[in-house]
């Protein structure tokens, strides 16, 4: 009997549990769980790129700092442009800057296609006379080929710098203008003044002079005043690309004083072979021989 009963109450207590879970909503529950699983999911997707745009903020915001610096602060890639005088030509060209610049027989210039803002620097490769235009905060500088630099605000000057000279020249006509060489030395021109500067010694020196024998060549002129036949040679070896080649030497130490203006090489050979004593003749199309009597 009291087994009956024992069987009797376990029966009811599985029914008791049977309804129980009859009574639980299954779809309901499986809702609020999955509901649930995508809050946790949704969270850990927030907090992951919360630390994400943490980690970003940093780099993003120095990117963001780099680029508006180069927004209002441009980098400027210079480029170079040149010009070149022809062999028996001069050449005048307008810089960016308005400046203007006359090239002689052989002689070339580089710039820069637009100048930066502090300076005005351009490379000098033979014979140049400047006229240059006025500004305080840019000053114009002109690097000579052979280790020397003029230095200017404004002004009008010539610079003589070919590669097989021994020497550079600058004359100074208006205006001043400080002549610097890669040693350090430097000192500053006055009109009328021309510096001299020795590739082989480095010695820096200025003297008088008269400015338009040395700037005349821009208007189609060679002026000589108390010249020697060394420094006319040279003068024309410039102009025309020769090679002049001398035989014997002149007599005494002679100075000559001519003006030429556009005079061809046969003529001019012609009269300073009469004035100076000596013969002339074409060793080929570049090569002049002179033989002193």
């Amino acid at each position: 009997m009291q087994d009956n009963d024992k069987i009797l109450e376990n029966a009811e207590e599985i029914l008791s549990a049977i309804k129980y879970m009859e009574s639980i909503d299954t779809d309901a529950a499986y809702r609020r769980d999955l509901r649930a699983l995508r809050e946790k999911r949704r969270e850990g997707r927030t907090k992951f790129w919360l630390r994400f745009a943490a980690c970003l903020s940093l780099p993003l915001a120095a990117a963001t700092g780099i680029l508006a610096w180069m927004l209002f602060n441009p980098v400027e890639s210079e480029q170079f442009a040149s010009v070149v005088a022809p062999v028996g030509a001069v050449v005048k060209y307008e810089l960016p800057d308005h400046s203007t610049v006359w090239l002689n027989s052989g002689s070339s210039l580089s710039y820069p296609v637009r100048f930066s803002r502090k300076s005005r620097n351009v490379q000098l490769e033979g014979e140049a006379y400047f006229d240059v235009q006025k500004n305080p905060d840019r000053p114009f500088t002109v690097v000579a080929d052979g280790g020397m630099k003029v230095k200017v605000l404004g002004t009008k000057f010539n610079v003589s710098a070919y590669k097989d000279d021994s020497s550079i020249e600058t004359t100074l006509e208006s205006g001043k203008v400080e002549v610097i060489t890669d040693s350090g030395v430097s000192l500053e021109l006055i009109p009328g003044e021309q510096a001299n500067y020795s590739k082989e010694s480095g010695h820096l020196e200025k003297h008088k002079v008269n400015a338009y024998d040395h700037t005349a060549w821009k208007d189609g002129k060679m002026v000589f005043r108390n010249a020697s036949l060394e420094e006319i040679f040279n003068r024309l070896e410039h102009k025309f690309g020769i090679n002049i080649i001398l035989s014997g030497q002149p007599s005494g130490d002679e100075r000559y004083r001519a003006t030429f203006r556009n005079e061809s090489l046969d003529r001019t050979m012609d009269y300073l072979g009469r004035i100076a004593g000596f013969r002339w003749q074409f060793e080929d199309e570049n090569t002049i021989a002179v033989q002193f009597r």
